[in-house]
């Protein structure tokens, strides 16, 4: 679901406001969950128990398997509008899910190896998130986006929710790419320029 929901968000406009109606009207416990990255380590766990456990185990094989394919879908719509080599990417958000520091098995780290697998400087930034072995993180978030070419929000934290985005746009590069799966800047967009970031949002 969350494969369609990336690939068709960038098709359909005003997806992320119309999703919630798509079903389970009004019932609290339902509707469809945000295309986004889903980490963990207990989805990776569980999803072994039901492989030992269930006759048709090719179903859920298969959605892991495309749930793990979605930061390299991501990476590859960026790549898409901008080249990727040498330019710096700002990587926001390193827990397999927001106002957390848990970063074990988080997609995001999948979004790093991709981005530096196109030669991409990546910097990262992460609220809670205050180490990791193979790359310093960066504290503050609007150094870490000053002259990005691309800003890639990977964690839903409410505090990329706050920034300010008339800073942003003063800081990151000019045509600077903005990959915004979470929907954290309310563009109901996917992959867009910093200009309608700001546009989007007044």
């Amino acid at each position: 679901m969350r494969y369609v929901c990336c690939d068709c968000g960038e098709k359909i406009k005003g997806y992320h406001a119309k999703r919630c109606l798509v079903c389970n009207y009004k019932y609290q416990r339902g509707g469809l969950k945000l295309p986004g990255l889903t980490g963990g380590p207990c989805l990776f766990k569980d999803g072994f128990f039901l492989i030992a456990d269930l006759p048709f185990n090719d179903l859920i094989s298969t959605s892991w398997k495309i749930n793990e394919s979605v930061p390299l879908l991501l990476v590859k719509q960026v790549r898409e509008r901008i080249k990727l080599e040498n330019k710096k990417v700002a990587l926001l958000g390193l827990a397999f899910k927001s106002e957390i520091d848990d970063i074990r098995e988080s997609l995001s780290f999948k979004v790093r190896k991709a981005l530096l697998r196109e030669r991409a400087n990546v910097v990262l930034h992460d609220p809670f998130v205050k180490e990791y072995v193979n790359q310093p993180i960066e504290t503050d978030i609007y150094k870490t986006i000053k002259n990005a070419d691309v800003v890639f929000v990977a964690t839903n934290h409410k505090a990329y929710q706050k920034l300010d985005l008339q800073k942003i746009k003063k800081l990151v590069k000019k045509n600077c790419i903005i990959c915004d799966v979470w929907n954290v800047f309310k563009t109901d967009k996917i992959v867009f320029t910093v200009n309608q970031l700001v546009k989007d949002t007044k």
